[in-house]
């Protein structure tokens, strides 16, 4: 009991310095990133204001080039026909443009174009522009001058005025004014800030991931493995070593270890040796040898003639990292799907193309429903490394094939290849985590699955659009199909080996595998649960997040990488709320209330967007669902354990759980067919509005059933829950 503690005591006091230092080097990460952030972004401003001047200046060029050109033929510039079209031509092709004017010399507008061109009048008219002959003009000696010597670039308002004389002889000065709105500027400037975030953040959650992995395969592992090595030892068997892993200083220890229990072995082995010849003088002297020997060796065993190897145990936070990676790439080419999808439609007789985009997504999902029964029998026989390395196959190459696809077909069949990766690394890895798990604690072991994928999730999300954004879609899925293949190797590095496993309980799923569907339909509380609750919330997922949110945005002209900020905000919400939702399931019994609010919350975020505006209306509706669904995720799945009691309770809960997921794969395959047909009918407003009001009702439904259901209600109250 003693050395029981004593080993509790180190593994616990190792793993908070484990975590201490783990966050000491984020801090460090996070003060030295955000120093080199602010650097940069000082840099960009110093040099965003002169590069619009030049672009100002090179535009004033050409339109100047032209103006004159025809007042030397002789054309007033009063009576220039056409010149509007032509210059909405140039502010067409660079939309920073607040407006293009010309002014004669007595500061009267001959023509202009643009939206700030009344602020510009309101300038003019207070004589705050300034006049031809207080420009710079060209020298008189007709030599070439530098552009930079003849416009002047001045601030006026919240417009950078670029002025440029125009001098024709015999003809009266005239000056064109190009402005350049800095709201414009403004906002390329908090692109820019919001990238920098983005980076940021990705930055810390990936070196967190990466340390976590780092400090368990070189530290915690190694002492982990001495620990029980030591534990062996305070009880008398002397008869393994340890393998020789982690850093430099744990190889010393662990081969230090080794080492000493090899010279007891020896020394063992050398007291035998004598004894034995000892033992030849006479029968006593044998007996007394064979007594002390005896004695010697109470209670200890040793192995002279060959050590065997305690072997380490397999750690959950080793699949912890290639699934964090995986997901990362999976999740890169989220935000912009239905965007990509857009751009390679064709129109089809057959098919409208609001529901012809969602195809992907919904084929996605099928597949992935489809494959992950066939990974989980796979995984029985073959074992979770061998899966995950078969399933990084298709996933390579289901990303290449989007990447490079001509069509809208090829992108479907592409993202099915990418499912069926999606689906084998994924319940590789939950086998893994369930089967390295302690007694007792496997909804500890796959809350490190659920930490890899929201993790993975709001890297991938965030950093997906930022690099279509700069890079474009192809090269975008090639760096998903490129940290795919990096994942694969690192779980070929550090997932165990396994031979191959017949599954004990197959008669017994495939007897559930009968009665499931009889089990599920006997339970209306659990039919409330998935038609009212876990539906509900996928299609709002799926329909709103990954379907609805990136088009809606994209036509209100929102930039690619502020619809990866919105989409982004789901994971964060999640993620800041699943803790509670776990929290009000397991320590105070709530199940109804916590799914209530998940559908609630999901309809009051929509119905902030008219309020807000677009942009930001989508940025608070996304984060209301995944608030919502952090709150309501847990209590939803601890809810059927609770409603399954008896001596079958725990297979009953099993196949129910089981029906469970199924019922969300319908909604996630639903949600982005019913937003297309929401937006082909109805416009992308009234769709989000429609679409907001599914999980909502379904949630104000779910309360009337649980209240008015008679007996136990809807859900077993906390004193039935209990066990």
């Amino acid at each position: 009991m003693a050395s029981a503690l004593s080993g509790e005591r180190h593994n616990s006091t190792s793993g908070g310095e484990s975590i201490a230092l783990v966050f000491l080097v984020v801090a460090v990460l996070v003060l030295s990133t955000l120093y080199v952030a602010n650097r940069a972004l000082d840099a960009f401003n110093r040099e965003l204001l002169p590069l619009m001047d030049r672009e100002a200046e090179a535009v004033s060029s050409s339109i100047a080039a032209t103006v004159e050109r025809a007042v030397e033929l002789g054309i007033p510039p009063k009576e220039l026909v056409g010149v509007e079209p032509f210059l909405e031509e140039f502010r067409r092709q660079l939309p920073s443009l607040g407006y293009v004017a010309l002014v004669d010399a007595d500061s009267v507008m001959l023509h202009g174009i643009g939206p700030e061109l009344p602020s510009f009048e309101a300038l003019l008219g207070a004589g705050l522009i300034a006049r031809p002959d207080q420009i710079v003009l060209p020298s008189q000696d007709g030599t070439e001058q530098d552009l930079s010597l003849r416009a002047v670039s001045t601030t006026l308002a919240e417009i950078r005025d670029t002025a440029w004389p125009i001098m024709v002889p015999n003809q009266e000065p005239l000056v064109l004014h190009v402005g350049s709105s800095s709201s414009v500027y403004e906002m390329q400037i908090s692109d820019v800030r919001w990238d920098v975030w983005i980076v940021l953040l990705v930055s810390v959650l990936a070196t967190y991931e990466i340390l976590i992995f780092l400090l368990a395969r070189s530290a915690v592992a190694p002492l982990e493995l001495l620990g029980r090595a030591t534990r062996e030892l305070m009880e008398g068997r002397w008869t393994r070593s340890v393998p020789v892993v982690g850093a430099d200083e744990s190889r010393q220890l662990l081969g230090a270890f080794n080492l000493a229990v090899r010279t007891v072995n020896e020394a063992y082995g050398r007291v035998m040796w004598k004894a034995e010849e000892v033992a030849r003088e006479g029968r006593a002297t044998g007996e007394r040898i064979a007594r002390e020997l005896a004695e010697l060796g109470r209670g200890l065993s040793f192995a002279p003639d060959g050590l065997g190897r305690l072997t380490a145990l397999p750690n959950a936070v080793m699949a912890r990292t290639p699934l964090f990676i995986f997901v990362f790439a999976e999740q890169l080419p989220t935000s912009f799907m239905p965007l990509y999808a857009r751009t390679l439609y064709t129109p089809l007789p057959w098919l409208g193309p609001a529901i012809a985009i969602g195809l992907p997504l919904s084929a996605f999902v099928a597949a992935v429903a489809i494959a992950t029964p066939f990974g989980g029998w796979w995984v029985g026989r073959i074992g979770s490394r061998r899966v995950f390395l078969a399933g990084a196959v298709p996933a390579i190459l289901g990303h290449i094939l989007a990447g490079l696809a001509d069509g809208l077909t090829m992108l479907i069949v592409a993202r099915v290849i990418a499912a069926i990766g999606y689906a084998l690394v994924t319940i590789a890895c939950q086998h893994h985590l369930v089967r390295v798990a302690a007694e007792g604690r496997q909804a500890g072991s796959l809350a490190v699955f659920v930490l890899a994928v929201v993790t993975g999730t709001i890297c991938g999300m965030a950093i997906g659009a930022v690099l279509a954004d700069r890079l474009g879609y192809t090269s975008t899925f090639m760096v998903a199909a490129g940290l795919v293949l990096v994942s694969a190797l690192l779980a070929g590095w550090v997932l165990p080996r396994e031979e191959r496993e017949e599954s004990k309980d197959q008669p017994a799923a495939q007897a559930a595998g009968g009665r499931g569907w009889s089990l599920a339909l006997r339970s209306p509380r659990f039919l409330a649960i998935v038609l009212l609750a876990a539906i509900p919330a996928k299609i709002g997922l799926n329909g709103l997040v990954y379907y609805l949110a990136p088009l809606y945005l994209a036509d209100v002209g929102v930039t690619l990488p502020a619809i990866g900020r919105t989409i982004m905000m789901y994971s964060i919400g999640m993620l800041v709320a699943i803790r509670a939702g776990a929290w009000l399931a397991d320590r105070r019994h709530l199940y109804l209330l916590p799914m209530v609010l998940m559908g609630l919350a999901a309809t009051a975020g929509v119905l902030f967007v008219p309020v807000l505006g677009v942009e930001a209306g989508m940025l608070v509706a996304v984060a209301a669902l995944g608030l919502g669904h952090g709150l309501g995720s847990a209590p939803m799945l601890a809810a059927v354990p609770a409603m399954c009691r008896g001596p079958d309770g725990r297979r009953d809960s099993a196949v129910l759980l089981g029906f469970l997921r199924s019922g969300e794969r319908i909604g996630s395959m639903l949600g982005p067919m019913i937003a297309a047909t929401l937006l082909a009918g109805a416009g992308s407003q009234d769709a989000l509005f429609w679409l907001g009001m599914i999980p909502g009702a379904a949630a104000i439904l779910l309360a009337a059933v649980g209240l008015l259901s008679p007996g136990r209600g809807l859900i077993p109250a906390a004193r039935e829950a209990s066990p």
